[in-house]
Order: C-alpha cells, then sequence, then structure tokens
C-alpha cells in the first residue's frame, strides 16, 4: 500500500466517520423531537376519546322508553373503562339530556369533590332510581305509543306506570283493589295512546 492510498483510505475513512456523526446527530434531534410530541400528546390527553363520545348514547330519563338509571351506567362504565374521574363527569355531562342534565346542573357542588363521578353517579342513582306515584299518575294519561315501539312494548310501558301510579291514587285500597284500579287503568290508557 501506498503513502497515496493510505491516505485516500485514511479520507475516505474520515468522511465515513463524518457521515456516521451527522446521522446519529440527525438521529437524537428526531428522538427529542419524538419526546417534545409524547410530552404535548400527553397534555392533550386530559380529553376524552371521541370514540367513547360516539358510543355512548345520550340518556334523557323522562324521554318514552328510556333506560333505567342503573343501566345507563352500566352501559356508561362498560363504554369509559378506568378514564378518570375528570374524563368520566366531562363524558357524563356530555351524555345527560333532560331532567338528567338540569340534575347535573343543580348539583354541580358534587363536582368539586375528591371523587366527582363517584359521587355524582350515586347521587343520580338515588334521586332516578326512585319511582314518582305523582310523575307516573301524570305520565299514565298523557303517554302515547312512540314510533317504531311494538304494541307489547306500549303496553308493558303503561303497566309499568300503572303500577306506579296506583301508590298514588290507590290509597286506602286493598291489595285486590288496587290490583283491579291497575288493570282498569291498564286498558283506559293503552287504548287511549
Amino acid at each position: 500500500m501506498t503513502g497515496d492510498q493510505a491516505g485516500r483510505e485514511s479520507g475516505e475513512m474520515e468522511e465515513l466517520v463524518s457521515q456516521l456523526n451527522r446521522l446519529l446527530q440527525s438521529y437524537n434531534d428526531m428522538t427529542e423531537e419524538r419526546d417534545k410530541r409524547v410530552t404535548n400528546r400527553a397534555v392533550t390527553d386530559m380529553e376524552v376519546p371521541r370514540s367513547m363520545f360516539l358510543e355512548i348514547e345520550s340518556w334523557d330519563p323522562d324521554e318514552p322508553g328510556a333506560i333505567t338509571v342503573s343501566g345507563f351506567f352500566q352501559l356508561f362504565e362498560d363504554v369509559a373503562g378506568n378514564i378518570s374521574q375528570t374524563k368520566r363527569m366531562r363524558l357524563l355531562r356530555a351524555k345527560a339530556k333532560g331532567t338528567a342534565k338540569q340534575f347535573l346542573i343543580d348539583n354541580s357542588d358534587l363536582s368539586a369533590s375528591a371523587t366527582p363521578y363517584t359521587d355524582t353517579k350515586a347521587a343520580m342513582i338515588a334521586w332516578f332510581g326512585r319511582e314518582n306515584p305523582a310523575k307516573a299518575a301524570a305520565q299514565l294519561w298523557t303517554t302515547k305509543a312512540t314510533p317504531g315501539e311494538s304494541l307489547r312494548k306500549f303496553a308493558e310501558r303503561i303497566h309499568r306506570l300503572a303500577k306506579t301510579a296506583v301508590s298514588e291514587e290507590g290509597e286506602g285500597m286493598t291489595i285486590a283493589q288496587k290490583a283491579s284500579w291497575v288493570k282498569r287503568k291498564t286498558l283506559k290508557a293503552f287504548i287511549k295512546g
């Protein structure tokens, strides 16, 4: 090997090392950028995933054929999984409609607790889980079949309302009289609706 060849190889080696250094520097720069993006993503990760918003149906307890409050929370938690209490509250506020939304507004102080979702859920189950005989009696006479609702479902809904309403309007009746009252009122409301 001549001195000329050795010099060329040394120059090529220096060029190769220089390229390798530039490559490593570029890689380090890319890694730093990626780390910054991950940090920024963690900040925006406080948002509830869009898929959850799309998967959970809105809930209005006064809507005809609405599921129970317990049923709503069971479905809600199946989708919400293990997201934070704050995210669950945000999702709950977005999915509550009608009197449920008003309940959340009226009880907004529950959001300040250490476990806002758990406390709000317990309060909503206590409030909406109760059967309200006066409300059921009023609904019994105004209930109409909804489009797409089968006659059987409509009849079952009216029968449930009548069984709840008998507590309001059937005070002082015997068990047999209450059963007769429920049958009579169910039939009248079914024919009217």
